[in-house]
């Protein structure tokens, strides 16, 4: 008896993603919940892509962080403008550009929209993974803000946090996202006619439940009654994928700028 799938899950290897997510479409699945990156290269991507949406499959690629409560709330003050014109961003990685840097950069961009351009070097603190290396660099936003990504060697510690410093304050996202601080200006003790950063409680809301991958989970399946595309499609996860092949092409290039978006690479991604 043929089994019949409304969902179909794809978390293996992502140079095997094309060939599975080519069956499942054959095979008449009217969901795809994809592990990131969405592939291990620009064009097999467009192919994932385009197979998807001939047959009006709908497309998730796992930045799990996109369907999160907690990180929808910092997005939104972000947005409302509580931290005043941003004067720049910074963030700490592990574990490779492609591994982690997938997540990275999709909420760089959940929180700052496109991307410009970028410049990278490879990392004096190297990954767990020769084939997926920790690359530093730095990235502008077509909103003109400036973002620089640095990694650390994980056989020291775990690291996933964001820090972004406006003219309203400070925010930093901690703990792989499960923490968060905030600082408010206020009149320095020690320095008359200056303002200082001090630590308060977050105005944000934090007390959401944090469960990544069922959030995830409930959105696909939303998706498919109301036959709405996911706010993680495949255009999402292309564009991850083509600041990593970015950051790639820059520090093999001895840190030349690459400008964003790519439409081809010849980057191919080796990653978990």
């Amino acid at each position: 008896m043929k089994n019949e799938f409304d969902i179909v899950s794809v978390c293996t290897w992502n140079s095997t993603h094309l060939e599975i997510i080519r069956e499942a479409v054959k095979n008449g699945v009217k969901a795809i919940f994809c592990e990131k990156p969405i592939a291990d290269t620009l064009k097999k991507t467009d192919k994932i892509i385009k197979l998807c949406n001939t047959k009006n499959v709908i497309l998730q690629i796992d930045h799990q962080r996109r369907f999160d409560k907690f990180h929808q709330n910092i997005k939104k003050f972000i947005d409302n403008g509580n931290l005043g014109i941003i004067h720049h961003v910074n963030f700490y990685y592990t574990s490779g550009i492609a591994n982690t840097g997938s997540h990275m950069f999709d909420l760089l961009r959940f929180f700052f929209g496109d991307v410009e351009w970028v410049y990278s070097i490879y990392s004096e603190n190297k990954s767990p993974n020769p084939a997926d290396p920790n690359i530093d660099g730095i990235l502008k936003f077509r909103n003109g803000i400036f973002c620089t990504v640095q990694a650390c060697d994980v056989k020291s510690f775990l690291i996933f946090e964001m820090n972004c410093i406006g003219g309203k304050g400070r925010l930093r996202i901690t703990h792989s996202g499960f923490g968060l601080e905030f600082y408010e200006i206020k009149e320095s003790k020690f320095f008359s006619g200056y303002k200082e950063l001090f630590r308060t409680p977050p105005p944000i809301d934090t007390d959401v439940p944090q469960e990544f991958m069922i959030s995830a989970v409930r959105h696909l399946v939303e998706c498919l009654e109301e036959k709405k595309q996911s706010i993680s499609n495949g255009e999402v996860g292309r564009i991850s994928l083509e600041l990593i092949c970015a950051f790639h092409e820059s520090a093999r290039s001895n840190g030349k700028r690459i400008d964003l978006p790519l439409r081809e690479s010849d980057v191919e991604i080796k990653s978990k």
